[in-house]
């Protein structure tokens, strides 16, 4: 948990980076810039204001993948007061540099061991645990606000269509 510098300092700068919508601030971030879908990320974080409360586990990678890293984090939607919880899995790389810079992966293809590898790692007991109090936080989100409540049920229907 929070375990290296580097691995939470790239974090919140990709966050970061999602919310200013400026493709320029994703290119030290990431492995791969011609992946990063600048109107994908405007729709997807319209709402958004802010991330913040950010805790990392990271986990050893395998092959290619320096890490594996689960991010809890709270989103701050605009005209919502509660916080939203949430958690994501990035993998990291180093650069192909020689720099020993490390970067978000956002390579779409992903060898056959490496999914393997995240497959098994999401049965083990301590990533369950964390899926689990992180969907219990968000959960108690949801029931603790009305607004956040209608705003998900909106979006959740939305989505669905």
């Amino acid at each position: 948990t929070n375990a290296y510098d580097e691995v939470n300092n790239l974090i919140e700068s990709y966050y970061s980076a999602k919310l200013s919508g400026e493709i320029s601030d994703f290119e030290p971030l990431v492995s791969d810039l011609s992946t990063i879908d600048i109107d994908y990320l405007h729709i997807q974080y319209d709402l958004v204001t802010d991330f913040s409360n950010f805790t990392c586990y990271t986990k050893n990678g395998i092959d290619e993948i320096a890490y594996v890293v689960y991010i809890a984090y709270d989103s701050k939607i605009v005209t919502i007061d509660t916080p939203v919880p949430a958690l994501d899995r990035l993998t990291l790389v180093y650069a192909d540099d020689g720099s020993g810079r490390l970067l978000i992966n956002t390579v779409a293809e992903q060898s056959d061991t490496v999914t393997a590898y995240l497959s098994e790692i999401s049965t083990h007991a301590d990533v369950k645990e964390m899926y689990q109090r992180e969907t219990k936080r968000f959960e108690d989100a949801i029931n603790s606000d009305p607004e956040l409540r209608q705003l998900y049920n909106r979006l959740d229907t939305e989505g669905a269509n």
